[in-house]
């Protein structure tokens, strides 16, 4: 590596020595400890440019090397410089990356973002060493600080205590101030909604800017890992930790009116209808709110100047349009699944409440609302297609005395408020309806493919473990596979467990002797000695018999040990690769579909509707669309068969097709 603090030293030295001595001054006068170096035209020129690149590729490093260089550097005051920053303006163009595109190779990089400041926070202390008292001998400890959460000690080196009380007083803070600036709204195309990031500012970078700003903002990227409540997501989120901020002025675009442009003013001035066509061009794709657009309509237009008697002039109040994100005015129920970008499909009630408990709240009439950054699926209006986007609010509010339960031919359901839009059809053009607005008939927008996979797992492995010495021991792979999981989905579709006080059984039963033997094969190499049963009376199939408290907690965990009306697809699989997807759904159909190759169809009778409707949407993202609907059936494992109601997922015509292909069966006779 080129760098060195001494080779920083002769750089400081060489190019900013009036700069050195100011700095000097500022410090004994408790004033701005930074010095700005402008990269381009100084630092890019020193040294052939090896010192730049270096910043650019390598900045915790290099900066480092910076600060110590900057600390050692000589001023006429002989004023120590220890302490001081040096901060970087002016990068080169090639570094100046939209927030859109920031990616991966950008971690731990040097990188310029230009945008408008969103937010700002208050200036708060931030501990960067923190000193603890043992609460045994009161010896105090100091601990350098590099996260958000504070770090107590391990154990006190006097006296080997592990208890300790944090000192603020006698502990080092800073200032630090959380920005988020977002994209310039001239800069995007079509309906596409602006992105942003949050910047981290420290020490005298803080205070500087307003909402509003127009802003770049020099740092380096970093990541750190999502999570939902105490869950940590393989997905990360990335912020900015500032180095410098360069303020914008903005210039204002100058319109001219043409001699065509002032006909139409003055044809719409005449317009008797002119005030609800103006209203019903604001936020157009927001329903209702009549009376709040028509006040935004005459907030934009204002009054005009007035001349009093006395001669006394006054001017007409300045107005401002306030525009909010575009994609507001939508809301369902807590129940409703949305599905995030790791493949992950949860409630949205427990999403919202996650980041209510993880954001900071801000109150609206009847609820309340966080920002956040999800990354979500969701429609693109412009290509009709699934695709990634960030959703930066969630809001929680009181419900309507009405809502709309919206039910679709292929067994879907949505319950929304009145003015939730969808997507439809009218005259060749893609346009939205308001639930209310719907009728029995009435053609929608759904999703014919949503192709999301991700990667193997992580198993769990916070399963009680038995205590017993003759106890039947899991082992777990670390990971999940496609074997693993074609293993699962067989002890859901035939599979069942008891718990007992003499202890726990987990049965699979079927006919076929490949899936018997599958099955069988791998409860072995999971440790837990099978055994097969043959027919017998009162049970006319062979069954595998699996015993071991292990292995029950562990299905417990994933949460398919209840009842067959309390069957689900584990979470953890919705996360997983298109292999693994793939290999669960084969297996699930190996063993309780019917298969008519006549039509063709294939259909899958269960009595939990939430498995099927989790079934329905893994098929969806290899574009096979199917139908659920509720049946009346008599159960063929009870004593007193009688009716009751089950629910009957159907695949047909194209899409039984495509299942062959895209999933198949492994029995041959399917």
């Amino acid at each position: 590596m080129f760098s060195s603090p001494d080779i920083w030293r002769e750089f400081f030295e060489a190019y900013y020595r009036d700069e050195l001595n100011k700095l000097a001054d500022s410090i004994e006068m408790n004033g701005s400890r930074s010095l700005y170096v402008n990269f381009l035209r100084d630092l890019a020129i020193f040294r052939e440019g090896r010192l730049a690149e270096e910043l650019l590729e390598m900045p915790d490093v290099v900066m480092r090397h910076a600060n110590e260089g900057l600390a050692i550097a000589e001023n006429i005051h002989d004023v120590s410089l220890e302490g001081c920053i040096a901060r970087f303006i002016n990068l080169p163009l090639s570094r100046r990356i939209l927030i859109r595109d920031l990616r991966s190779e950008h971690i731990a990089k040097f990188v310029a973002i230009e945008g408008i400041v969103r937010k700002v926070t208050e200036v708060r202390p931030k501990v960067v060493r923190a000193a603890f008292a043992c609460s045994s001998c009161g010896k105090v400890v100091y601990v350098d600080q590099d996260d958000s959460q504070l770090k107590p000690p391990f154990e006190c080196r006097a006296c080997k205590g592990k208890r300790f009380v944090f000192l603020p007083e006698e502990s080092i803070s800073i200032d630090s101030q959380r920005i988020k600036i977002q994209e310039y709204p001239e800069n995007l195309r079509g309906g596409e909604q602006p992105q942003q990031i949050d910047v981290m500012l420290e020490g005298d970078l803080t205070g500087k800017v307003n909402p509003g700003d127009r802003v770049i903002v020099n740092g380096i990227v970093r990541a750190k890992p999502r999570a939902i409540g105490s869950r940590k997501l393989a997905h990360m989120d990335i912020h900015l930790e500032g180095n410098s901020i360069e303020i914008l002025q903005q210039e204002y675009e100058e319109f001219e009116i043409t001699e065509e442009d002032r006909k139409r003013i003055i044809e719409l001035s005449e317009d008797p209808d002119i005030y609800n066509r103006i209203i019903a061009s604001i936020a157009p794709s927001i329903y209702g709110h009549e009376d709040v657009k028509l006040a935004i309509a005459l907030q934009l237009f204002g009054g005009v100047p007035k001349k009093l008697p006395d001669g006394t002039e006054i001017r007409g109040d300045i107005h401002v349009l306030l525009v909010g994100d575009p994609g507001v005015a939508k809301c369902v129920d807590y129940n409703t699944k949305v599905l995030l970008s790791d493949g992950s499909l949860v409630k949205i009630g427990d999403l919202v409440n996650s980041e209510l408990k993880n954001g900071k709240t801000r109150k609206i009439d009847d609820g309340v609302y966080a920002e956040t950054n999800l990354d979500i699926i969701s429609l693109d209006s412009r290509l009709l297609k699934s695709r990634v986007s960030k959703a930066n609010i969630v809001w929680k509010r009181r419900a309507p005395e009405i809502m709309y339960k919206i039910r679709t031919k292929t067994g879907r359901m949505l319950r929304v408020t009145p003015t939730h839009p969808f997507f439809t059809i009218k005259n060749g053009k893609f346009v939205t309806i308001r639930a209310k607005d719907l009728n029995k008939g009435d053609l929608i927008a759904t999703p014919r493919k949503i192709p999301v996979f991700g990667f193997p797992q992580l198993l769990p492995n916070s399963f009680e473990k038995s205590k017993s010495n003759n106890a039947v021991k899991l082992r777990l792979p670390e990971r999940t596979s496609p074997e693993f999981w074609r293993f699962i989905a067989l002890f859901i579709a035939e599979g069942y467990a008891q718990k007992s006080k003499s202890g726990c059984a987990i049965f699979f039963t079927n006919n076929d002797e490949k899936l018997i033997g599958e099955f069988f094969t791998y409860a072995e190499k999971l440790g837990l000695n099978p055994s097969i049963r043959n027919p017998h009376k009162g049970k006319s199939a062979r069954e595998v018999i699996v015993s071991g408290v292990e292995f029950y907690n562990f299905l417990e965990l994933l949460g398919i040990a209840g009842k067959s009306r309390e069957k689900k697809v584990p979470d953890l699989l919705f996360r997983c690769s298109k292999d693994e997807i793939k290999a669960f759904l084969s297996a699930f159909f190996d063993a309780e579909a019917r298969v008519d190759r006549k039509r063709p169809k294939i259909t899958v009778t269960s009595a939990s509707k939430e498995l099927l409707r989790q079934i329905q949407h893994l098929l969806l993202r290899f574009g096979i669309i199917s139908q659920l609907h509720e049946t009346q059936s008599r159960a063929t494992n009870s004593r007193t068969p009688e009716m009751r109601t089950y629910f009957r997922l159907t695949i047909t015509g194209e899409n039984a097709l495509k299942f062959a292909k895209e999933i198949g069966f492994t029995v041959d006779y399917k």
